[in-house]
């Protein structure tokens, strides 16, 4: 037992109970505060296994507080925050721990929207690959670990010839340290089923995790309700912070293109990506993203026999119509060169500043502009044209 009061082998037998392991016959410490919960989880089990240990517990731990406390880790007198000081945030911090370089960090959790058969399950399964064999993953550099994919929507089936079909094509083998679950029937809403996630995680160690779909982990929910989506989305934040995980989260667009249901998901998540497929090509644009600047990138979905991987592409180019905002961008740029935000937002005579400066981001996020100046968050940022750019500039009227 811990200085605490947790027994941490106590809260070990109760996770591995919850997975459908047999009891090993343990006898905790009447001062543990998972004594009990031990026990109800035994007799969950005997009675009907590993459906009956989940039940059992996640009843038992609705009505604890400090049975939840002890589970996560921390003891029944423990505050609910901890006070942090501006002197800790002057220190040297440490740099953000990249999965992808610059595109998804651990922890955090990003969401990555489409419509249905444009490839976004292909393309999750081809970045978890990578990862798991530490490969770069299109353009980006990876610094890799396990992979997860956690499948409520396709089916084992179906998962498994898409897993093989993208590690034949990454000339991965059998020791590929990618694990895959497929219709546990996880439920965000339930702590006994956020506890198994987190367990399913820990025993694979994994870097990344890939679930498949958002609204399966929230059945009988409605999408469009804060009160429904926001629970579920603070429980995925715990699975980050409790594991140092990337979570990929799957979900669908809505008919005009973006993400479908209410707007606490955008708040809610660290990255939004938006997914879109023309023939064999694929590109990705950020919505969302809280650690770096917009951004797009392209992929070409390469299918051989038996095979499939993702290869590096340019990204399709954007149709829509410029706005007011964006076409004065792109003149400034084009008659200036490249800018800092300071100088291009003082510019402005057609639009107001904050227009510029979101026209600045919609045109990086759709490949006419870039960040030239190398900085990171706290910076000024240099933008220049890119070549889409300078065509696009070339043909304003």
């Amino acid at each position: 037992m811990t200085g605490d009061g947790i027994d941490n082998t106590t809260r070990a037998a109760i996770t591995a109970i919850c997975e459908g392991k047999p009891p090993n016959g343990l006898d905790p410490d009447a001062r543990d505060p998972l004594a009990e919960l031990y026990h109800v989880a035994v007799d969950g089990f005997k009675r009907n296994g590993k459906a009956g240990a989940q039940a059992a517990v996640g009843a038992y731990l609705k009505g604890n507080p400090t049975a939840r406390l002890a589970m996560a880790g921390r003891p029944e007198d423990a505050p609910r925050y901890e006070l942090r000081w501006a002197r800790e945030a002057l220190r040297p911090q440490p740099p953000i721990d990249y999965v992808v370089e610059g595109v998804f960090s651990a922890p955090s959790v990003s969401l990555l929207v489409g419509d249905g058969g444009c490839g976004k399950t292909w393309l999750a399964i081809d970045l978890a690959v990578s990862v798991a064999t530490e490969q770069q993953w299109l353009d980006f550099g990876v610094t890799g670990g396990p992979a997860l994919i956690i499948d409520e929507e396709m089916g084992e089936g179906p998962l498994m010839r898409r897993i093989g079909e993208a590690l034949r094509g990454h000339g991965a083998g059998d020791t590929t340290r990618l694990a895959f679950i497929c219709h546990s029937r996880f439920d965000l809403w339930e702590l006994n089923d956020v506890t198994a996630i987190i367990a399913a995680i820990r025993e694979v160690g994994a870097r990344l995790v890939v679930f498949d779909a958002l609204m399966e982990l929230l059945p009988g929910r409605d999408e469009n309700s804060v009160k429904d989506v926001l629970p579920g989305l603070m429980a995925l934040r715990d699975v980050a912070t409790e594991t140092g995980a990337a979570l990929v989260v799957i979900h669908h667009a809505n008919k005009s293109g973006g993400y479908r249901g209410s707007s606490a998901l955008k708040g809610a998540v660290d990255n939004l990506l938006l997914m879109t497929k023309q023939g064999g090509l694929v590109t990705v644009a950020t919505e969302k993203a809280r650690f770096t600047e917009p951004y797009t990138f392209g992929a070409s979905m390469q299918f051989g026999p038996g095979t499939f991987n993702l290869a590096p592409a340019v990204a399709q180019s954007p149709t829509t119509t410029m706005s007011s905002g964006q076409t004065y961008v792109l003149r400034y740029l084009g008659k200036h060169g490249a800018s800092t935000t300071t100088d291009i937002e003082a510019h402005a005579d057609v639009c107001s500043e904050r227009t510029a400066r979101n026209a600045i981001y919609s045109l990086t996020r759709q490949g006419y502009l870039e960040r030239v100046d190398g900085g990171g968050p706290g910076t000024v940022a240099t933008y220049d044209l890119t070549d889409l750019g300078t065509g696009a500039y070339n043909d304003l009227p």
